[in-house]
């Protein structure tokens, strides 16, 4: 059982984590929210839906706990009770779950200025296949419906992309 203020009395080396810690922190940072199960809210949500392909558990149960903890901490998000339960049954602290978290936050990069997220992409998908079925309706031309729907992909698309033009 957990008691607050028990990492006071623990000696500094404990609370420290190990270079491999601090690997499978740093290297959890391209997984997905998706990736660690019991998550909920829609980032969760729309990663398990359009996020790609799986991301692959590790094979020791206690640095699995560490990267599943730091994938949610990175994200801003609230760990689940599971997540924290998992993390702390591993044999880490609440102290480490703070260091994990400075940790995890002080490498994460933030996407490029105006670039779209999966959702946006998503979103803009939804939108093109809206206008693809509503040409199909009123024409019920296939070829047109289809030119329709990319037309309105393309022209979302480059509203919302940052343009990379040449200044003078």
């Amino acid at each position: 059982m957990y008691h607050a203020g028990l990492e006071a009395f623990l000696p500094a080396s404990t609370l420290a984590l190990s270079p491999l810690e601090r690997s499978v922190v740093f290297l959890s940072r391209n997984d997905p929210l998706s990736s660690v199960p019991g998550q909920k809210g829609f980032r969760a949500w729309i990663g398990r839906h359009f996020g790609g392909e799986p991301v692959n558990e590790l094979a020791d149960p206690k640095l699995e706990a560490l990267r599943r903890l730091a994938v949610v901490l990175r994200q801003d998000a609230a760990p689940s009770e599971r997540v924290l339960r998992d993390f702390l049954l591993a044999g880490y602290t609440r102290a480490h779950a703070d260091l994990v978290a400075r940790i995890a936050r002080q490498d994460h990069r933030p996407r490029k200025e105006g670039q779209p997220s999966r959702a946006q992409w998503a979103i803009l998908l939804l939108l093109a296949f809206g206008a693809f079925a509503v040409v199909q309706s009123i024409a019920d031309q296939m070829p047109v419906s289809v030119i329709a729907g990319a037309l309105a992909f393309v022209t979302l698309a480059s509203l919302t992309t940052p343009r990379s033009g040449r200044r003078s």
